[in-house]
């Protein structure tokens, strides 16, 4: 979610300090920056697809993935045709997230009709306590960005260094908000980090 919204958030200062340079100059960083966002868009239910779909194979059930993304292949080219007549190649980029979503839904409803209860309660407090935790770590993220353009109207610095700067300061939020927030994850990972210790 951190990642998806970043991506989201900074998607133009990304591709201009990665890309903007040459013939690639700033029109081609505003398509490819919308581009990069679309797609960011559906990074969440992509990584979901990877834990739901190895609990189907765990059930010795690879029929019901299968199945449901061939359904997904035609409504992902159904929904690329309509958007890009709309949005360009931001709407074959963006119908791809959308169907990340609808398939990662339809895969989460039916192993929930088989399965029972699948601890949803905890699911959303947790979604809902690192989408806080990301929107403050963007805003810091903002703000870090601001304080860094100012710099770089200087000259003292180059647009990658202060990328750079922005998603140290926003990952350094982003954990100590989660700290704040008693996010759940963030104590199994501490554990993991003393294990390896």
């Amino acid at each position: 979610l951190p990642v998806s919204v970043g991506l989201i958030a900074f998607a133009t200062p990304l591709v201009k300090a990665v890309f903007q340079r040459g013939q690639f100059g700033p029109e081609a960083t505003t398509v490819v920056a919308a581009c990069v966002a679309a797609y960011a868009v559906g990074l969440v239910p992509m990584a979901a697809y990877y834990v739901i779909t190895r609990t189907y194979y765990a059930l010795q059930n690879m029929r019901t993935p299968v199945a449901t993304g061939a359904w997904m292949v035609a409504l992902n080219a159904i929904l690329a045709y309509v958007f890009m007549r709309a949005w360009g190649a931001t709407g074959i980029a963006l119908a791809t997230a959308v169907v990340s979503f609808v398939n990662v839904g339809l895969l989460f409803w039916l192993l929930r009709r088989s399965l029972g209860l699948l601890e949803g309660r905890r699911l959303v407090g947790t979604t809902l306590r690192i989408g806080l935790a990301t929107a403050v770590a963007i805003g810091a993220g903002r703000a870090a960005s601001q304080v860094g353009l100012s710099i770089v109207r200087l000259g003292r610095f180059t647009d990658a260094f202060v990328l750079a700067g922005v998603v140290a300061v926003a990952a350094i939020v982003y954990l100590a908000a989660c700290l704040a927030l008693r996010v759940g994850e963030v104590d199994l990972l501490r554990r993991m980090v003393r294990r390896r210790a």
